[in-house]
């Protein structure tokens, strides 16, 4: 009678020669006790019988988030095991990002869940408590200029999108705006919006409000506070203990900031601190850093036209009065092209930035393709010095095309005429012509809101690259550095501009934007691609 083993085991449980199933009819009942001894066996065997080099190499394909916290209560051994899965999860990330080693992986629709809505000049933040990243806001280039007012939440675990339906004082539609996390809450600051299309000239409205969020409760509420800054958009916050600090930004009407303000998030409270020697220009779209509890990171930034920033300032927090710190920046030739419109992000004792390849062309100019912001400089005559605007909680002007669900008004399909060169262009007669970055990258507004369609249908899509910032000497040496890498080797998600980076458990996620024309985008030119950045296996 011919023997061969069985190897049809789903739970990598070993299965000795010996201990194989014998092939026979079922009329060969001579040896029904070998059988059942052969089927104990295989009961009788676990992943536990695994070395645990072995297991552990199986659990490191867990997800960091919920996966790693349920696999964790199995056993005291898989509980041992998972703590230093993790920790080689995030150092291993760390080590990866430092080397220039990653890969990434894109989520394009159909996304689990409701798919949210393209944008560009949104916020967002990673908050641990529910191991979810959440977005607000943001704006799209249509017709009407619409800014949104949503939530979103995306469950790192399962990728879904999960729209809130909370309750309480909504914040205004606007983007441009920053998202912290503070305790249990997320905090909502400032933020501009465009005005509807009709009547024509209103000027763009800048924020001072805010808002506070509340995942477990889901509510939202707004902060009346006094004393306080001007409204402001474009500018950067974090949060150090119980204050947010928050630099620069866009006041309108041509003018810059670079004063810093705190907020006491204990009492809600605004306070100027005194700052004394030599500070940074004013600028928005900077990037700010928590070095430690005493120190800030201030990187790059916008002045304005022709004022592209792509230096680097410390903020000494720990005497009174504060005082600032230029930094050396080391091998600036092969630093990120565009720090005021691609956000920088901490990893370890680095920096991470995913901006433009090095092409050989100049840097984009505010002057000639102004981020559709508070950076773009809007005349004077269109924004007068008023205090009028400034408004905690504002009524909204009943005028107003409604912010739905993320939408602003209603949207219709427009024609559009064919230029001889195969570009699309816009009719004057809107009102309101795209911004001169949307004109620069070739972009024009969508014939609908639909999801759904693809990003670009092109293998020649010119992928971003990853700059990195070595950010450990910035105390003791007053320099950082940008590291030098293999270009090919670092390459990311298609180049896009005005997204948002955020990091997670091992891992940063790249979301919305804007893309250039020479992705070859053939349906939408702002986004709602997911991408995530992680080490290489």
């Amino acid at each position: 009678m011919a023997s061969s083993s069985d190897s049809e085991d789903d739970g990598f449980m070993a299965v000795d020669p010996e201990d194989a199933v014998v092939e026979g009819t079922m009329e060969q009942d001579d040896e029904p006790h070998a059988e059942l001894e052969v089927e104990e066996t295989r009961h009788n065997r676990s992943m536990l019988e695994l070395p645990e080099e072995v297991l552990e190499y199986i659990l490191s394909f867990l997800s960091p988030y919920q996966e790693h916290k349920t696999a964790a209560l199995v056993c005291k051994q898989w509980y041992r095991l998972i703590k230093g899965v993790a920790h080689q999860c995030y150092h291993g990330f760390i080590k990866a990002v430092q080397e220039g080693n990653i890969q990434w992986e894109s989520r394009t629709y159909p996304y689990p869940g409701t798919p949210i809505t393209q944008r560009f000049s949104h916020s967002a933040c990673y908050y641990d408590a529910n191991q979810s990243m959440y977005v607000f806001g943001g704006c799209t280039q249509s017709s009407c200029n619409a800014a949104f007012n949503d939530l979103w939440r995306l469950d790192l675990n399962s990728k879904e999108w999960i729209r809130p339906l909370a309750s309480g004082s909504y914040p205004s539609p606007k983007a441009g705006a920053t998202l912290v996390v503070y305790r249990d809450l997320l905090v909502l600051f400032g933020g501009w919006t465009r005005p509807s299309p009709y009547p024509l000239h209103q000027p763009e409205r800048f924020f001072d409000e805010i808002h506070t969020y509340s995942p477990s409760k889901n509510w939202w509420n707004c902060i009346v506070t006094t004393h306080g800054p001007p409204p402001m958009a474009g500018h950067s916050s974090c949060v150090i203990e119980d204050k947010m600090i928050v630099f620069g930004g866009s006041l309108g009407s041509r003018q810059m900031s670079n004063d810093v303000w705190v907020l006491d998030l204990e009492q809600w409270a605004w306070s100027k601190p005194n700052i004394s020697g030599p500070s940074p220009h004013p600028r928005g779209g900077q990037s700010q850093i928590v070095i430690d509890n005493e120190t800030i990171l201030i990187l790059g930034g916008c002045g304005g036209p022709n004022a592209l920033f792509k230096d680097a300032w410390l903020l000494h927090m720990h005497a009174n009065p504060w005082t600032w710190q230029p930094l050396k920046v080391e091998n600036e030739d092969h630093g990120a092209p565009e720090l005021w419109c691609h956000p920088a992000c901490r990893v370890g004792q680095c920096v991470v930035v995913f901006s433009q390849a090095p092409s050989g062309r100049a840097p984009l100019s505010p002057s000639l393709n102004s981020r559709p912001s508070p950076i773009s400089a809007t005349p004077p005559a269109l924004v007068p010095e008023t205090r009028e605007y400034r408004s905690q909680s504002p009524v909204r002007n009943t005028d107003e095309a409604p912010c739905v669900n993320g939408r602003w008004g209603t949207l219709r399909p427009r024609a559009q005429r064919q230029t001889p060169s195969g570009s699309r262009e816009g009719s004057p007669r809107d009102g309101h012509s795209l911004p001169p970055i949307a004109r620069r990258l070739g972009h024009h507004p969508p014939q609908s809101l639909n999801v759904g369609k693809p990003l670009y249908q092109s293998m020649n899509c010119k992928p971003m690259q990853m700059y990195v910032l070595d950010i450990k000497d910035t105390k003791e040496k007053g320099r950082v550095k940008w590291k030098v890498f293999n270009s090919s080797s670092v390459v990311g998600p298609p180049e896009t501009s005005l997204h948002t980076v955020v990091q997670g458990r091992g891992e940063l996620i790249i979301f919305g934007g804007l893309m250039d024309k020479k992705q070859n985008v053939k349906y939408y030119p702002k986004t709602n691609a997911l991408y995530f950045v992680r080490a290489k296996r």
